[in-house]
């Protein structure tokens, strides 16, 4: 049997050096480009990539991004990573709930300045849209 970890040679004597967790992940690779170009179209500056949960086996499309929140008149940043699993390898349900999670009023916030966010000093998703272009 074929171990996924270990390089395979195929009968006519080429070694495949990728495993099946690499193959698939190539297989990913159009849904990480769609996600990219998504995010910057809404001026989003995040970082997408397709993870696998080694434990699950699962596959999950990431996004890491600074967040910012206002604190006693502060802003403090911080990294965030928003997941979404790729159920049953449906790349469109994927796509559309991690775009979900960036709607009009936090792609406003995330754009915001310092100032802006101290003024709110509310919730991302409550950002007034009209302050800032919207996504």
């Amino acid at each position: 049997m074929w171990n996924p970890g270990i390089p395979f040679v195929y009968s006519w004597g080429k070694v495949a050096a990728e495993t099946k967790t690499q193959l698939k992940m190539k297989n990913y690779e159009n849904l990480v480009e769609r996600t990219k170009t998504a995010m910057r179209e809404r001026g989003v500056p995040v970082d997408v990539f397709v993870e696998r949960d080694e434990e699950t086996g699962r596959y999950y499309l990431c996004g890491r991004y600074a967040s910012r929140m206002a604190f006693n008149g502060e802003v403090i940043q911080n990294a965030t990573v928003k997941t979404e699993e790729i159920f049953r390898g449906d790349e469109n349900l994927a796509f559309d709930l991690f775009m979900m999670h960036f709607g009009p009023n936090r792609c406003a916030y995330l754009r915001a300045t310092d100032e802006e966010i101290i003024a709110h000093n509310g919730h991302p998703d409550l950002f007034p849209v009209e302050e800032i272009a919207s996504c």
